[in-house]
């Protein structure tokens, strides 16, 4: 039997915010590693503390009720089980990426989600991209300040298209299956250069357009996990 090429890092993923797509990013992840045996893929801590406040009810004044303490238990609790590398799938969440960095261990490494996608939009020389997202993402402007200082222009959609993109994101939460069907309103209003799937339950609605139109987080992050841990890629 060959030999495991398990090393000591291992992932903890703040999660429960989509559960869905939580375990889609798990597949994602696991899948782009070339394996022969169980060790050679990324070892995972996950908590999937699906009872924290929401988080755009709370950016967009709906709620009082903050999930800033509650990312940080998970955090504390990753750490305590053995996490090195730390994940937070969920993009609104990552407003509260601040307070991770503050209270992570010293030595703990943090992927952030937001800066993954904005390096990708880098690399692929766009200049001018749609976010789809929701509502506490554009309320706070989470991806557009990081977009604007790699000089991306960020174009939010208009009210028809965001309350689409809204009832997607509703659906899949819900466990039904939708379709994303307003990327052609992205284009035709915007001339943008690709769409930024800016909610991971956006990355499991059907799409009528071709893959490369779109920057899913998801996908982004786990190529990113992947290349933190030193993997080869199936």
């Amino acid at each position: 039997m060959k030999k495991s090429s398990c090393n000591r890092k291992i992932l903890g993923i703040i999660g429960g915010m989509g559960p869905r797509s939580d375990l889609a990013f798990l597949g994602m992840l696991q899948s782009r590693i070339s394996a022969k045996c169980d060790g050679d893929y990324i070892p995972v801590i996950y908590d999937g503390n699906c009872c924290r406040p929401d988080r755009s009810d709370y950016l967009t004044g709906k709620s009082g009720r903050c999930p800033g303490k509650s990312l940080l238990c998970s955090l504390k609790n990753l750490e305590k089980c053995g996490a090195t590398v730390i994940v937070m799938p969920c993009n609104t969440a990552h407003y509260w990426s601040f307070l991770i960095r503050k209270n992570k261990r010293r030595k703990t490494v943090f992927i952030d989600m937001i800066s993954a996608v904005t390096n990708y939009c880098k690399s692929r020389n766009l200049k001018k991209v749609t976010l789809l997202a929701t509502a506490g993402t554009y309320e706070k402007d989470i991806y557009r300040k990081a977009l604007l200082s790699a000089g991306i222009e960020c174009v939010y959609p208009d009210d028809e298209t965001r309350k689409s993109a809204s009832d997607v994101i509703s659906d899949i939460k819900c466990g039904k299956k939708a379709d994303l069907d307003c990327e052609d309103a992205c284009f035709s209003e915007n001339s943008c250069d690709g769409i930024i799937l800016g909610c991971t339950e956006l990355c499991l609605a059907d799409k009528k357009q071709d893959d490369s139109v779109y920057i899913d987080c998801l996908s982004v992050l786990a190529d990113k996990v992947v290349e933190t841990f030193g993997k080869k890629i199936r």
